[in-house]
């Protein structure tokens, strides 16, 4: 059983893969334009961000919550807010109300964790030889900037709960 395939037949697969090639290289070209275009809309939003948040600051205050905004990563406009909301607080509230007592580290840092209440079912019996579920309202994302002797700590911390 022989079997001959034509000489055309051969160019038109091998013109297929070509074009395939071809194809594959102008969606790499797009995807990488995209990508920069992204990052040029993220950098273009977190500047407007940082504009509306450093209003009203002094431009020293100004040049001073640029260069720790650096350090912030953008992930979405909300949270880049928040957190040069919080730079800007820590730094810069002292021009807005001075504070009548200085808190220490450790208290600062203890009104920044969240807090939930634990719960059990049942509720009304004693949990003694008794199936019981227990559960928190507790956030699993926790996110604060804290300032420390002109060193900025950001923490990001996500809990998974199994």
């Amino acid at each position: 059983h022989y079997v001959s395939i034509p000489e055309d037949k051969y160019d038109v697969l091998e013109s297929m893969v070509e074009k395939l090639d071809e194809m594959e290289e102008k969606l790499n070209e797009q995807i990488e334009k995209n990508v920069s275009l992204n990052k040029r809309l993220a950098e273009s939003v977190a500047d407007g961000i940082l504009d509306q948040v450093s209003e009203g600051l002094a431009q020293t205050q100004k040049e001073k919550l640029a260069s720790l905004a650096e350090s912030v990563e953008f992930e979405s406009e909300e949270e880049y807010r928040e957190k040069l909301e919080m730079l800007r607080d820590s730094y810069f509230s002292s021009a807005k109300a001075p504070k009548a007592q200085s808190e220490s580290l450790s208290d600062r840092l203890v009104k920044l964790l969240p807090t939930g209440n634990i719960k059990r079912q049942p509720t009304n019996e004693a949990v003694v030889n008794v199936p019981t579920i227990f559960w928190t309202n507790t956030p699993t994302k926790f996110n604060a900037v804290i300032p420390i002797l002109d060193v900025v700590v950001i923490v990001n911390q996500e809990v998974q709960i199994r």
